[in-house]
């Protein structure tokens, strides 16, 4: 249970060991230094928190955040993190997701999430940028409701990407997805951006 903020100095760390899945709870105000996972069967989020120094995949496992806020300080980083050590949640949009704060200037973050057992992470690169501000990406198991076409030939997979604050942005996104997510033709896919309701580019 964490209603409060653990610092970490150096390698110093919480480490979390076990044989079964373990629970962190807390009033959605606890803050972390360094978390390592060092348990198979992962952990669970019950509560919103931030993680100001490293997440630490030690072992193979996921780290299970529900439907909560894992939020990243501007320092704080994900370490070891693969197809079979990453954050998982819901996949849903009513999740809140995983949030990084950015300091101005350049930056670079991989959202290393999934829905179990999908690794679909996402990397956004700020190339300028002259604000602080912060990205939450939620990883959605489902094909976008704002696709129109009777028959299914796009992607089962979406990313939904907010973000506040920034200026004179200039971003760079990459999004990875598994195979068992394409209907139709992969050849013939196209990128696209819905927002407020409009595809970019248009049919996209």
């Amino acid at each position: 249970v964490n209603n409060s903020t653990h610092t970490s100095s150096g390698a110093g760390r919480l480490n979390l060991v076990g044989t079964s899945n373990q629970s962190i709870s807390g009033n959605s105000l606890g803050v972390f230094g360094n978390l390592t996972l060092n348990n198979t069967s992962g952990a669970t989020m019950l509560a919103s928190s931030t993680i100001s120094g490293a997440l630490n995949f030690n072992v193979n496992c996921t780290f299970n955040i529900n439907d909560r806020l894992l939020t990243f300080g501007t320092a704080a980083t994900i370490v070891g993190f693969n197809a079979s050590r990453y954050i998982e949640t819901n996949g849903v949009a009513t999740d809140l997701g995983v949030r990084k704060n950015f300091n101005s200037g350049a930056g670079s973050f991989t959202f290393a999430v999934g829905v179990l057992p999908k690794y679909t992470p996402a990397t956004i690169t700020l190339t300028t940028n002259t604000a602080a501000g912060n990205i939450s990406v939620k990883p959605i198991n489902s094909k976008h409701p704002g696709t129109t076409d009777a028959i299914a030939k796009e992607l089962a997979f979406y990313w939904n990407v907010t973000s506040t604050g920034f200026a004179g942005v200039t971003a760079n996104h990459t999004y990875t997805y598994v195979q068992s997510d394409v209907f139709g033709t992969e050849a013939n896919y196209v990128t696209g951006r819905n927002l407020s309701g409009l595809w970019t580019p248009l049919n996209g």
